[in-house]
């Protein structure tokens, strides 16, 4: 009859459960102070589900509450914390007509803390900067708060045992609180830097280019393949084709065109003219994936081609052929 009795309603919630809200209702009855809580139930089918409570006293022993089914929500809380634990991500609200600073786990732990073991502020945070970082960090975060607007910010932090991880912190303001991200980018530079130098060792640079956005990325390695300085140079399907030979170009620019026609992969050798004149012969190799974003490689094979036509040219004159089995 959509009545539910003390009893009835004790015996739903799940037993691990029970105490704890028993308790939590005699102290409410005693004090008559309102309360919020969270706690499971057990349907009679046996299906768990997580129920979030709120409630306060109308009259002596006698309470006013709403029940919410959160279990979706408790769900995508938990899924939220895996992935920003497995991502090395960590969110964060700050509330500046509160003055409220909120921290996920996982920026705990970016920034050396236990979960919930301090008090979230701003100077703990500046705390944890690099020194050299610091008045930088400080300041863009001031400018932000004064601004209202977004930033992005990369800085170090210093761990207590001594570590240096690499952060880059993104925020901006919603509904006029300031909300964020802190994700530890430390293992992505290393790797970086690991194959800028593979790349320099072996001579050659990798690049990435979105047909549908226009939107590239070009490695160190790669503008020194071609001779360019990164700075001043901005890359379009134009200025690259000027790179190539003339004698080279128009051979070039159908095995692009036809590339970009069917979302295919290439693989393409041809002579480049720096800009300093000096001309190198690179192998240009492709693939495309489906979302048409084309990852691929310049290689440097000057050097490796005037060796073979050296050795082909001492073996002539020598009268000395060459032969190899496996």
């Amino acid at each position: 009859d959509g009545v539910v009795c003390e009893l009835e309603h004790t015996l739903l919630i799940h037993p691990d459960d029970r105490k704890r809200v028993a308790a939590l209702y005699d102290r409410a009855i005693a004090d008559g102070k309102p309360f919020s809580h969270r706690y499971r139930i057990l349907r009679p089918s046996g299906e768990v589900r997580f129920i979030e409570e709120h409630a306060r006293s109308t009259a002596p022993g006698v309470f006013e509450g709403r029940l919410t089914d959160i279990t979706e929500r408790n769900r995508l809380e938990r899924n939220l914390v895996r992935a920003q634990s497995i991502g090395k991500i960590g969110s964060w609200e700050f509330d500046p007509r509160t003055g409220v600073l909120w921290w996920s786990d996982q920026t705990y732990r970016l920034l050396g803390f236990e979960p919930q073991s301090v008090v979230p502020s701003t100077p703990l945070w500046l705390s944890r900067v690099h020194p050299e970082d610091r008045e930088r960090a400080r300041a863009a975060i001031d400018h932000t708060s004064r601004q209202q607007s977004q930033f992005s910010l990369q800085y170090r932090v210093c761990l207590p045992d001594g570590e240096t991880r690499v952060m880059v912190e993104q925020g901006e303001f919603s509904d006029g609180i300031e909300i964020g991200l802190l994700m530890d980018i430390t293992e992505r530079l290393r790797v970086e830097r690991t194959l800028s130098r593979a790349q320099a060792i072996a001579g050659f640079g990798s690049w990435e280019w979105n047909r549908r956005t226009g939107h590239t990325w070009f490695s160190s390695e790669l503008f020194r393949v071609l001779g360019l300085d990164p700075e001043p140079w901005i890359h379009t399907p134009r200025r690259w084709l000027d790179l190539v030979h003339r004698n080279d170009r128009q051979r070039v620019k159908r095995v692009h065109a036809k590339a970009a026609e069917r979302n295919a992969g290439y693989s393409v050798q041809y002579h480049v003219v720096r800009p300093d004149g000096d001309q190198r012969l690179v192998l240009e190799q492709a693939e495309c994936d489906a979302d048409g974003v084309f990852t691929g490689v310049l290689i440097d094979v000057t050097d490796h081609h005037r060796a073979e036509r050296n050795l082909n040219l001492a073996q002539k004159i020598a009268q000395i052929g060459s032969w190899e089995w496996s």
